[in-house]
């Protein structure tokens, strides 16, 4: 089975999120399962170094994150998606793309509203699935 796991939002993300994305990317190299190829978006590290996005500081900035981003995920993903062909992409930054891919998806959602409101989820813990 290949896993693609999607780290370019690593470039600006700076707390949980980070820590998960990283923990996820090294775990899944310290701990290596035979019937699973992990392929990596980008080089965890040194996405996480990169400070071209991090704290902007002009609108201009801003704006050129998010056309970035969106090139990212609805164009240059699929792509990339469509090039290793992967049995399953993880998207942990709350988006994948909108487009049809030909692969199983999922999505992380951070959020603690799904623990302190048990009544709104499926198995009343911190999964709507």
């Amino acid at each position: 089975m290949k896993v693609l796991l999607d780290l370019q939002y690593l470039n600006v993300a700076t707390t949980g999120i980070k820590t998960y994305m990283m923990e996820l990317a090294q775990a899944a190299v310290d701990y290596p399962h035979p019937e699973i190829e992990w392929i990596f978006s980008h080089d965890p590290k040194s996405q996480a170094a990169d400070q071209t996005f991090k704290n902007p500081e002009s609108k201009f900035q801003r704006l050129n994150y998010h056309l970035d981003y969106f090139r990212w995920k609805e164009f240059q993903l699929p792509d990339l998606v469509k090039k290793v062909q992967p049995d399953i992409l993880i998207c942990p930054d709350f988006v994948s793309p909108a487009a049809s891919l030909p692969c199983k998806r999922l999505t992380v959602i951070h959020d603690a509203f799904f623990g302190r409101c048990p009544k709104i989820t499926r198995f009343g813990g911190g999964s709507i699935f």
